[in-house]
C-alpha cells in the first residue's frame, strides 16, 4: 500500500474516533457500561494507534488482530458460558485434537453456527464480515469453506496461522501475537459493555464490518475480508494456555 494511501486512510479513520486521547496505548478502560457505538470506537481508537507509524495506519495489521481477536473470543466466550458457569467438562464442549509437538487444538460443531452461518435471520462472524465485504462492494468473496479446510490441515506445522495472503498486505503483527497484545485490554473492554460472552466475537467482528466498508477505496473489501476471516478461523482453535 503507498505511504499516500495509507495517509488518506488515516484521515478518513480519525473523523470516525471518539474523543480519547490516549498515550503510547496505556489505556485506562473505563468500567461503566458501553453503549454499542462508545465500545466500537473505543476499540478501534485502540487498535489503530496501535499500528499506527509516521506512515499511517497499518490497515492490514489491524484486521488480521480483529479477525484473531474475534475468533479467540469465540472459543473464549464459550468456555465462560458452558464450562466456567455451566459447569460441563472440557472434554465434553470441544473436540480436543492433541498433535505430535504437544500443542493441542479446540475443534467442534459449537463453532459453526457463530462462525460461519449465513442462513437468514441467522449472524456470525462470517455473515457480519462478509456482509461489511459485500455493502463495500466486493463483487466476489474468499471461499471460507476452503479456509476452514485448510485451517483443519495446518494444525501441528509450524506455520499454524499464518496468512495467505500477499507479502505486501501482510500484517506487522502474527495473529498469536496480536492476541496477546491485545486480549487483555479487549476482555476488559468488552466486560465494561456489558457483552454476553457468547456474543464477545460478533461484537468484535462488528468493529471489522465497520472499517471493511470505511476503507474500501484503500483496500479491497475482498481481500480485508480475508485478513479478518484466516485469523477468526485459526485463532479461535488455539489452545489459550499459549496466550494466559
Amino acid at each position: 500500500m503507498s505511504r499516500l494511501l495509507m495517509k488518506v486512510l488515516t484521515v478518513m479513520l480519525s473523523l470516525m474516533l471518539v474523543p480519547n486521547v490516549m498515550a503510547e496505548n496505556k489505556v485506562e478502560v473505563p468500567y461503566e457500561k458501553f453503549d454499542q457505538d462508545k465500545f466500537r470506537s473505543f476499540l478501534r481508537e485502540y487498535l489503530f494507534r496501535s499500528y499506527t507509524d509516521e506512515n499511517g495506519v497499518h490497515i492490514e495489521s489491524v484486521l488480521s488482530a480483529l479477525g484473531a481477536l474475534s475468533g479467540f473470543s469465540l472459543q473464549q466466550g464459550i468456555r465462560e458460558d458452558l464450562i466456567i458457569k455451566g459447569g460441563n467438562e472440557e472434554g465434553k464442549v470441544f473436540t480436543i485434537i492433541e498433535t505430535k509437538d504437544g500443542n493441542k487444538y479446540f475443534f467442534g460443531s459449537i463453532f459453526d453456527e457463530p462462525l460461519y452461518d449465513t442462513r437468514e435471520g441467522q449472524i456470525s462472524v462470517w455473515s457480519l464480515v462478509g456482509g461489511g465485504a459485500q455493502k463495500a462492494g466486493a463483487s466476489s468473496l474468499p471461499d471460507v469453506s476452503a479456509l476452514a479446510k485448510a485451517n483443519a490441515s495446518a494444525i501441528g506445522n509450524e506455520d499454524y496461522g499464518n496468512l495467505t495472503v500477499p507479502l505486501m498486505n501482510q500484517p506487522i503483527d502474527h495473529p498469536i501475537d496480536a492476541i496477546k497484545k491485545h486480549w487483555d485490554f479487549t476482555k476488559k473492554t468488552l466486560q465494561a459493555k456489558g457483552a454476553e460472552p457468547l456474543f464477545w466475537s460478533w461484537e468484535i467482528a462488528l468493529v471489522a464490518q465497520n472499517i471493511i466498508i470505511a476503507g474500501k477505496s484503500v483496500i479491497d473489501p475482498k481481500l480485508a475480508a480475508q485478513i479478518v476471516m484466516e485469523p477468526a478461523i485459526s485463532m479461535s482453535k488455539i489452545d489459550p494456555s499459549k496466550i494466559n
